[in-house]
């Protein structure tokens, strides 16, 4: 519902219905997706850059260890997640679909 309302997929009812993107999937950034259904992507309110929150019990936030290691934490996860398109998942899911198949990844399956 949420993707819908932002404008990211268009919905059909019925027998036939479903959902679909409305923009190509190589403009679609697996970042923004996120960030629509889950907020920003900080494993900790202090490290946000969006609707940031400091911790009531933290006393020094700008040099707080914890804090510092998490905004690394969340500027790696921005980069690969905002440069990561729909479309290059789906390349990615192919491509180990067709290892699979010729049973390259047959030994990794978990």
């Amino acid at each position: 519902m949420e993707l819908r309302n932002r404008g990211l997929v268009s919905s059909k009812k019925g027998p036939v219905g479903g959902y679909e993107l409305r923009r190509p999937p190589a403009d679609i950034t697996v970042g923004s997706v996120i960030r629509m259904i889950e907020g920003p992507l900080a494993p900790l309110p202090c490290a946000r850059e969006t609707n940031h929150r400091r911790y009531d019990e933290c006393t020094d936030e700008l040099s707080c260890g914890t804090r510092l290691v998490m905004r690394r934490v969340r500027d790696a996860m921005a980069h690969i997640l905002d440069s990561t398109t729909l479309a290059d998942v789906i390349h990615e899911v192919d491509r180990a679909k067709a290892l699979e198949t010729r049973g390259s990844l047959g030994a990794f399956n978990i």
